[in-house]
């Protein structure tokens, strides 16, 4: 096909060693829900999701556009978004799932949820995993025996019969919403060789990341209007954990793009190869909780759990801001680059995240 636009993603490779050869999953046991750990963190970050790009994660619902604004004409059609009392809203698992995918990439964690047959142009296409990194799925045997370990992803985020130890709330716009025009979007083409560390055998070769554009496309021959957040307004929300180690915590941040020398945007929602779904995130406040006498060597700054139970408001000293803040997440950040985080994997993916950026996105075929 002629002129076709350069492709809008890249796959980030698996972690290898020096000899080519891939590096094992990093499993251990997972911290669990039953009991606060002394030597590791309990709390909640309050998350700004400033949007870049036109950004929404569509309800499945389309409507007559007369029914949600006036300017709309009678006859035209409106994908919807998830909304909650006329505010869209970022359900917390399309936020989880993104902070996931970045969490996966730069550890050495499981390829999860992958689909691995896909019907294209009426033929069965198998994809496969590289040896050693399927799904984590623990046995409920194991799981009552204590006896189950996981990748670093699925210690946190959780797997397949374990509940992980964060949890992200849904973030709610705080600004009126619009409707543009979204252009129809094309199916990845399964058959291409870039895809494969094996074509012969359709072993995927990467994690698939789309680029930031400097905007989003918003015309076309084919498409439909849709209901959106526009680039300035913002969401709001939360993330909460539970025994998360020092490492764990500063991979989280990580993934949330706050590594001074690593800054990226999060890719949310739909029309991605288009340029929607540029987000970059805000922490200006975080509580930690932990128990008194726990030996933990950050005590100095983290105040104790005993305070969330005595008293009906938190005490002041309960909230990280400013440069104490700064300097706690720099520990987190610190710690994970020591013991978590894969440095080819998190350099190739900050450059695909990258932002501001100067990439226009395709208006074509890509």
């Amino acid at each position: 096909m002629e002129n076709l636009s350069p492709k809008p993603y890249r796959l980030i490779p698996f972690p290898k060693d020096t000899s080519g050869n891939l590096l094992a999953l990093a499993k251990a046991r997972p911290a669990g829900l039953d009991r606060y750990k002394a030597s590791h963190y309990t709390g909640k970050i309050a998350l700004q999701l400033n949007v870049h790009t036109a950004t929404t994660v569509l309800s499945g619902i389309t409507v007559l556009g007369s029914d949600i604004a006036a300017k709309i004409p009678k006859d035209s059609l409106v994908k919807t978004a998830i909304s909650r009392s006329d505010q869209l809203i970022i359900p917390g698992s399309s936020l989880k799932g993104s902070v996931r995918s970045i969490h996966e990439a730069i550890t050495r964690s499981c390829i999860c949820k992958i689909s691995r047959n896909y019907k294209l142009n009426k033929q069965q296409v198998k994809i496969k995993v590289p040896e050693g990194y399927r799904e984590c799925s623990p046995q409920n045997k194991d799981i009552r025996d204590r006896n189950v370990e996981l990748c670093p992803s699925c210690q946190v985020f959780g797997a397949i019969n374990c509940e992980g130890i964060v949890s992200f709330s849904d973030a709610i716009c705080t600004q009126k919403t619009a409707i543009k025009f979204v252009p129809s979007l094309y199916q990845p083409h399964l058959e291409k060789e870039d895809y494969y560390s094996n074509v012969k055998e359709n072993v995927v070769g990467g994690r698939k990341f789309y680029y930031h554009f400097t905007n989003s496309i918003h015309e076309g021959e084919k498409g439909i209007n849709t209901q959106l957040a526009v680039s300035e307004s913002c969401f709001v929300g939360s993330l909460q954990f539970v025994n998360l180690t020092k490492a764990q915590l500063g991979g989280l941040l990580v993934a949330l793009g706050q590594d001074q020398n690593h800054q990226f945007a999060l890719k949310v929602g739909t029309g991605k190869p288009i340029g929607m779904g540029s987000l970059t995130v805000d922490i200006s406040e975080m509580e930690i909780w932990t128990r008194s006498g726990a030996g933990n060597i950050d005590n100095d700054i983290v105040p104790h759990l005993r305070d969330r139970y005595t008293r009906y408001t938190l005490p002041e000293s309960n909230q990280l801001t400013g440069e104490p803040l700064k300097q706690f997440m720099q520990q987190m950040i610190q710690a994970a680059h020591r013991e978590l985080i894969q440095e080819p994997q998190l350099k190739q993916l900050a450059e695909v995240l990258k932002f501001p950026t100067d990439r226009a996105a395709p208006s074509g075929v890509y």
